[in-house]
Formats: C-alpha cells, structure tokens, sequence
C-alpha cells in the first residue's frame, strides 16, 4: 500500500523520531502483521496494552502505531486524559473518525443533545453543589462506591456519611428531573453511557464494515477508574456488539489488571516497555553517530537509559566527547547544549515555567519578533514537547529539571516570568464575562484563576499564600471539586518553586479533601484548625472553615467537637439550612433526636422542601417513638425521590415498628433493589422475616448481612455451597434452589446443588444437576470430578473411571480425584492402578485420613496377604481421626468415620459406642445414610475377601486331591 503523506508538522517530526524507534521496531512489526491477519485467525489480537514507567516512550510507540495503521488505510481516533469522562472519550472519538469522512450520525445528534442538557444544567445559578461531578462520572446509575473512587467526586462526597451522600445525590436526580421534563432526555442526563454506547457501537457497524477502527487510549493511568470498567463492558457485551474490525491500544504506566481481564487474555497482547538496554543504547546512539564510550557512559548515567530522556540529550546531533566536561554533569546543561545559540536556549528554559502553552504565552516569555515562528518551531521539535488540546506541554521528567534549573540558575527572572504569567492569566480571567456569584462555576474562569494563583504562588510564595488560601476557602464555599484543584495547584506550586510552606499547605489541603479514610478525615481537622487560627483567613470564610471541620470531626465520630464546630458557623448565619441540617445529622448520630428535632424545625422553616432536613426529622421522629410524625415526613420525602434509599428503610422500620410486617417488607424490597448488598437493610429485613415466621429467609439475609456478599443468584449458591460443607443441607437446599430458580444457567450453582444430593443419598437428582452443569460447562473440573463420584454410589465404576480420568488429564494432582478413581479402579478389580492412585493421594494429602482408610480397602481386597498393610492404614487413619475428635467431638461426619475405621479393624464395641453416640447427640438424617453406605462397602469388600480367600481354599484342596 502506499505510503500516507504527511499533512502537519508533527507528523515530520513523529516520522523522523520513529526512525529512532530503538527496541520497538518488534513491536510494531507486530502490529502490522495483526492488522494483516484475518478477523478469525486464531493468533490476532483486538486489544494492545502497552505499559511501562514515565519516559519509555509509551506516547511514541502509540503515535508510530496510528501512523502505520493509517498507512494501512485504517481508521484511527485518539483520547488521552483530556477528556474527563466516558461520553467526552465517545465524542472525540466521533470527532476524529468523523474528520476522516466517517460520520456517526445517530451517536453525534443524542451526544450534541447531551452536551446541550448538561451545559445548561451546569451554567443553571440554581444547581446543587457538585452537579457537575454527578453528570461527568454518571453516579446515579453506578452507586456511591463509584463516586469514592473518582479523583473529584472523592472529594466532594469523603467528608459525609452513606446517608448524607445518598441524600446528596437525591437533590441532584430530583433537580435534573425538574429541569428536564422530557422522560428521554433525563435518561440521557442520567445515564449517558447507557444511552450513547450502544448508539456508538451501532454507528461503528454500520459506518465501517470493510475498514478497520484502531481506537487509542494514552495515559490510561488518569483515565483507568472510569475507562477500564467501561471497555470491560464493551468486551462484555453490555452494550451491543462490538464490530470486529475494531482494535483497542490502551497505554500506561501499569499493566491491565490480571485478575479483571483474565476473561479477554486470549484476544490481548501485552507489550511492556523497559529502558533501553545498554545495547539498545549503543544501537540508538550509533544512530546520532556516537561511539565514544566516555560519551555513552556519560549519556547512560545522566539518562537511566529512559528512551525520552536519551532521545531529548541527543535531539541535536552527536555530542563531542571534547565538550564534555564538569558543568555537563548534569541533565539540563546537556540538554541545553543542543541549542544553537543562548537565545534557544533561554527560550527552552523559560517556556518551562508555564505548566502548559500556546504561541500567547510563549510571547509573554520570548520578545523576539523577528524570530518567533523559527524559536516557536525549534522548540515544539523539541522530543520532549507533547502536543494537547490544551496547549504544548514538557514532559514532565524534563520539566521538572529545568524548572530547577532555571530557578536556582536565575531568581530574579524566575520571579519577573511568573509575574509576566500571573499577570497574562489574571487579565484573561477578568476578562470571562462571568457574574462574580458565578465565575466559581465557569470552566474558563477557573481555569485561568488557578493558572494565575500557580504563577503568583511561583513569583513570592509570602506575598501570595494568604490570597491563595482565601481563595481556596472561596472556592470551597462555591465548588468543592473546584477546590480540590486549587489545593493541587497550590500543593505543584509548592512543589515547582520549591518553596517547603507552600508544598505543606497544599499537601494538607489536599489530603483533607481527598485523603484515605481517617488520615483524611484528621488532616482536614488539623488544616482547618490552622486555618482558623491564622490571623490571614478572612472573616467570611471562618463560617466554611468551622462548617468542614465540623464534617471531619463528625467522621472521626467526634460528634461534641462537630456540634461545637457547627454552632459556631451558625453564628454568622444562624438560620442557615445546611448548617442546621448537618448540626442535626451529628446530634442524631450522638443519640440526642430532640435536639436534632428542633434543628430540622428550624431548617424546614427556612426550606420547607429541603429534602434531607425532611428525611433526618422523619428519623428524629422514629427515634422519639413519634410513629405518626415519622410516618408523614418519610411519605412526603418519598413522595418527592421514590428511589430515596434511606427513607424507604425509615419508613420500613416504621412500618415494622407499629406491626405492618407486609408493609414493612415492601420497603425492604424496594430498599434491597436499589442497594442488594447493604448490610444493614439486609439485618433489618432479616429481623422482619423472623417476626413474620419464616426463619430460613432471616438466616439468609443474616448471614448476607454478615459476609457483606451481594445479592445475586451465584453469592446466594456459594452460601449454599457454604452450608453443604457445614451440613445444613436443608438450608443449603433452599439457598441453592433459590439461585437456580434465578438462573438456570448458572453451571456452578447446579454443581453445587448436584453435590449436596449426593450428600443427602438422592444419587439420581444428584447425577442429573451435575450432567445439566457439564453441559453448561464441560470444562469445570469440580463439577465432573462430583458426578465421578455420584457414578460410584450408582454402582456405575466404569462411567466414574471415564469422569475421573478426564479430571486428572486436566489436574494430575488433585488428591480428592485420585482417591475416587482408585476407588473405580478397586471395584473394577484393577487393584494395581487402584494401589498406585489412592498412594499419590496420600503423598498428596498425608493427614486425610479418608485417603489412608481407602487404601485399607485396597489391600483388603487383594488377600489376607496383605491384611497388615491394611491394618497400618486403619491404625494411622484412627490417629488422625482421634485428633480430630478430641478438637471437635460434634464433627459427626468425623466422629462415623472414627467408628467405622475402628469397625474395619474388627474392634466391634468401640465402633458400637461411637455410634451410639453420634446417633444420640445429634448426627443428621444425612451423615446416618452416609455412614450405612460406607459399612455396606465396607461388608462387601470383606465379604468379597473371604468369598475369594474360600475359592482359593477350594482350588488348593482340588489341586491336593
């Protein structure tokens, strides 16, 4: 195919670098031959993952593999960490294929919809705080455990509890609601992702059945916590079929997770990035013509052999062993030595200090006119220049050096630069046509503000630290996302200028907000502790400062200091709604409902439709036994949100409380559906079906409520499984029962439920669950090796052989098989291969005093001959057997062995007494019929001993005659 020509600059520049390609060029020769292979060759690949430490050219090696897909007349699409979410991933995605003549027509008209709604909803002075966190990371259909774990979602929601968050994303779904009257469109504001992907993947169908898609995902490290659940799905099926033409490049610095995509690992290739060898480096260096081993050890030592960095030392041509002296001992002054002259190399210093830039900003840096587009040129050639939507960006391996250099190299310019710079974005950010009680919402606004703070902190951290931590307290009262990112500016700002005080406040700040667990929640007290007791923090923002330190407070279970706390900021609005109404959540939490009473009162007076101060009056109520009151607060809050999950487990308990069980247990339902795997309604619901006399369905909830496991078909089977290995097989029968019923196809489940009738004696039950679950699943090796077994109790040994056989060609050393087919090979009389198995399980197994008992049996089914080798057996199996006993005398499964080892042995009263006793103290139905089919095979083996033992008599005396 011919060779695509360059349309851009960088494309040049992206060519001439893979001619460097050092080490990769095996990657991409894969590559190729994948896009070459048929869509059902056995060897292709759909998705790449190629991953490795900053700066060993993970970017590159995906810009050289879209440039060769497309010369393979490919279509390919880019996202990186620049867009935010899954339908920003999806539109530029359409943006790019659509640039390449290939529209997505149904996905672009929903999608511009979309960004219509959720820009108006955004801009909208009424929205609730953190609205647009809820709209960019989709959390009302993903749940709160999601919205922990998002960068700027943590932040907002880690300083309340699972109610008040529950609470928070109820005003958000009831205000979206009351924005958008149309059902389809709040769906689509709701659940984008569920609305737009299978428009996405249908477009792609259609739009490129004879082309091949190669869709790349760079710095997967950002984007994982949302991109990596959402192309498992796409995998899954989820969503609608995937075209097969499609293929996934997905780059970071971590490999994909193992154990989350073991199911995908037969069509995925891993392809991990290292430094260059020293070879390699050799080889690479060789390249730029240089030889000189002082020069390459130089090179090495200062680099790490990190592909950017060796590439960025030797961008301009061979350095001259000559040149290489002291002051070159470092990686900056090598870097810089490629500059033509000091005006290249002041501009490739200064364009350092912008954290990104465009040609504005390189003209706030570099007044040089007459040379601007060479220097602009020269400069985004440079290999560790990186291209974004926003602007040119360092890498930041490269940055960081010369930002060091440049501070300590020049003070004076570091502080005139920053300046220039804070001065460039504060005009700018004046300039956003904004209402000042709006400009904390406003992207541009803010993005120019914090630029501006980062530059003013970098130009004098003491004159501009008070303003950035009001400005923080500001941003906070408006934005809590929003200030999550100012404390990781102040927290770079810090860092960059070096500035130790600065880099602490930033680092606390940002801890606080987004910290783990408690070490966050006892920052957040300590910072705003020192916030309050500085005498820079202004006036008006002492009242957010006791309000979030109240809320740290409340999560460390302090609740007198978070009363205190929202007392005080009550001071300066003692009417405040919010305030009130987490004052009275603490007093709740506390156990003081009367004092929280009056709180809500309050606050309902002030907002009488304040959704979360109706559902804590409506708990007040209950805790106050005021059933009525509470009954009318949940109805009206359930009223306005039917999906609150909270209130409907308050008006359960209500319900519960006042004897309306069916009532009761509808909210429960309900409540269980919207959160299956929530502890405490699991408990409650539990309670409730005791009171209401079904006690296998508490013992379920219970025991789920303990174990925390979710509510579906195969978590309530392995509680069935759970049960069967306890012996509680009615219970597990109903457990394992339930689960069927929920799905029929659940193969593990129908195993599981096959064995536990091979437990219970119902040998034909047993054999058709476990036949349903080999069809399901051929392959499981547990569900086989069970219906082996179920072959013996059937008396079928050469139908268990063929299950076993197959069992152990897959694991050759599972010791439970191997003692079962030694067992089938016993019965079929072929005692040698019988010796040799039940022997390996024994090696295998050496304190299974089951395996020991087996082989007993082999030997007594040879000859008297052998009958002290079984013996020794029995012997050996009784003295593991007796341990047991003495741990646990209550293990009857344990206690019928010990009984009929000693049986085997002839010693008939001591088998008789424990017997007895497992019959007397409580041996199930169950284990009684499991220990009667080990006597009969134990009388038929004896009796099989001596009908051959009286067969050889007779020969021997025939033969004497």
């Amino acid at each position: 195919m011919p060779t695509q020509q360059p349309t851009s600059l960088q494309d040049i520049i992206a060519q001439r670098q893979e001619e460097d390609f050092v080490g990769r060029k095996e990657f991409l020769r894969r590559f190729r031959e994948n896009i070459h292979l048929s869509l059902d060759d056995p060897q292709r690949r759909f998705v790449f993952n190629v991953f490795g430490q900053a700066g060993v050219g993970k970017t590159w090696l995906l810009h050289a593999m879209q440039r060769l897909a497309a010369e393979e007349e490919c279509l390919t699409a880019w996202s990186d960490e620049s867009q935010p979410d899954i339908p920003a991933v999806m539109g530029v995605i359409a943006a790019q294929l659509e640039a390449q003549g290939f529209s997505l027509k149904s996905f672009n008209e929903r999608y511009r919809a979309y960004r219509q709604q959720r820009q108006e909803l955004e801009a909208d002075p009424e929205a609730p705080q953190g609205l647009p966190v809820f709209l960019g990371h989709v959390l009302a259909r993903v749940g709160i455990h999601l919205m922990k774990q998002v960068p700027i979602g943590g932040a907002f929601v880690e300083l309340l509890d699972d109610d008040a968050i529950a609470e928070q994303v109820g005003e958000w779904t009831a205000y979206i609601t009351r924005k958008i009257t149309n059902k389809d469109e709040v769906h689509l504001v709701m659940d984008p992702i569920a609305v737009l992907t299978p428009l996405f993947l249908e477009d792609l169908r259609k739009r490129t059945k004879n082309r091949q898609v190669v869709l790349f995902f760079d710095a997967f490290e950002h984007t994982a916590a949302f991109l990596d659940p959402w192309l498992r799905s796409l995998l899954q099926g989820k969503h609608g079929e995937v075209p097969a033409r499609v293929l996934f490049v997905i780059a970071g610095r971590e490999a994909l997770d193992r154990k989350l995509w073991a199911p995908y690992e037969r069509v995925l290739v891993r392809m991990p990035l290292a430094p260059f060898t020293d070879e390699e480096l050799r080889v690479y260096l060789e390249h730029k013509g240089i030889t000189d081993e002082r020069v390459i050890s130089l090179i090495s030592r200062v680099t790490g052999n990190l592909p950017l960095l060796v590439a960025t030392l030797t961008a301009d041509g061979v350095i001259d062993v000559e040149d290489v002296g002291i002051s070159t001992e470092t990686a900056v002054d090598m870097f810089l030595r490629g500059a033509p002259d000091p005006l290249h190399r002041a501009v490739a210093l200064n364009l350092s200090l912008p954290r990104r830039f465009n040609r504005d900003i390189f003209r706030v840096l570099v007044a040089a006119d007459d040379k601007e587009e060479a220097l602009f040129t020269w400069l985004i050639q440079r290999p560790f220049v990186q291209e974004t939507p926003q602007g040119w960006t360092y890498h930041a391996l490269v940055r960081t050096q010369l930002l060091r250099y440049k501070h300590r190299e020049s003070p004076d310019e570091w502080t005139d630069l920053h300046g220039r710079l804070a001065q460039y974005f504060e005009e700018h950010r004046d300039q956003v046509d904004v209402g000042k009680g709006d400009r904390m919402r406003h992207p541009a606004w803010q993005q120019y503000a914090l630029e501006a703070v980062y530059h003013r902190l970098c130009q004098n951290a003491e004159q501009a630290l008070t303003d950035a931590l009001n400005g923080f307290m500001e941003a906070l009262a408006a934005h809590t996302s929003f200030a999550l990112r100012w404390a990781e500016t102040i927290l770079a700002a810090g860092k960059d200028a070096e500035d130790a005080p600065v880099r602490e406040w930033g680092q606390s700040l940002v801890t606080a907000l987004q910290g783990e667990k408690d070490a966050r929640h006892a920052e957040a007290v300590a910072v705003f502790t020192r916030l309050l007791e500085s005498p820079f923090l202004k006036r008006r923002w002492r009242r957010v400062a006791y309000l979030h330190r109240g809320l740290a407070y409340a999560a460390l279970e302090q609740y007198d200091a978070a009363i205190a706390d929202f007392t005080r900021a009550l001071r300066q609005n003692p009417d405040d709604p919010s305030i009130l109404t987490h004052r009275a959540d603490t007093y709740l939490r506390a156990g003081k409902p009367a004092k929280a009473l009056a709180d809500l009162n309050r606050a309902l007076e002030k907002a009488p439709n304040l959704v979360q101060a109706l559902y804590l009056r409506g708990v007040a109520h209950l805790r106050l036994r005021h059933h009525r009151a509470a009954l009318a607060d949940l109805d009206r809050v359930l009223q306005e949100q039917p999906d609150h999950l909270r209130a409907l487990v308050a008006r359960g308990n209500v319900h519960q409380l006042t004897g309306h069980y069916e009532a009761a247990l509808a909210d429960y339902n309900r409540a269980l559906d919207l959160s299956p795997s929530d502890p405490d309604i699991l408990a409650q619901r539990g309670e409730l079906y005791l009171k209401m006399g079904r006690p296998r369905e508490a013992l379920s909830d219970l025991s789920r409520s303990l174990s925390r496991r979710p509510h579906d078909a195969r978590v309530r089977a392995l509680r069935g499984e759970a049960y069967r290995l306890l012996g509680y097989y009615p219970a597990a029968l109903a457990d394992l029962n339930r689960a069927i019923e929920a799905d029929p196809t659940n193969a593990w489940a129908l195993a599981s439920r096959g064995e536990l009738y091979r437990n219970m004696g119902q040998y034909e039950r047993a054999l058709a669950d476990l036949t349903r679950a080999l069809d399901l699943a051929p392959n499981d090796v547990w569900a086989r090796t069970c219906r082996g077994i179920t072959y013996l109790h059937l008396n079928k040994p050469k139908a268990a052989l063929s299950d076993l056989n197959r069992v152990l060609k897959r694991t050759p050393d599972d010791a439970w098989a191997l003692a079962h087919r030694a067992e089938a090979y016993r019965r079929l009389r072929q005692l040698s291969n019988a010796i040799r198995d039940i022997t390996k399980a024994i090696r295998l197994a050496p304190d299974e005093d089951w395996y020991l008992y087996g082989r007993a049996l082999v030997y007594l089914s040879y000859s008297r001959r052998k009958l002290a080798k079984a013996h020794r057996d029995l012997h050996a199996a009784i003295a593991i057997a007796e341990r047991r006993y003495e741990e646990n005398p209550e293990d009857w499964a344990n206690t019928l062995n010990l009984a009929l080892y000693h049986l085997a042995l002839g010693e008939v009263e001591k088998a008789e007494a424990l017997y007895r006793e497992a019959l007397s103290k409580g041996a199930t139905p169950y284990h009684i019929r499991a220990a009667l089919d080990d006597v009969r095979i134990l009388a038929a083996t004896i009796s099989d001993l001596i009908e051959t033992e009286n067969i050889q008599r007779m020969q021997r005396e025939r033969l004497g005659e």
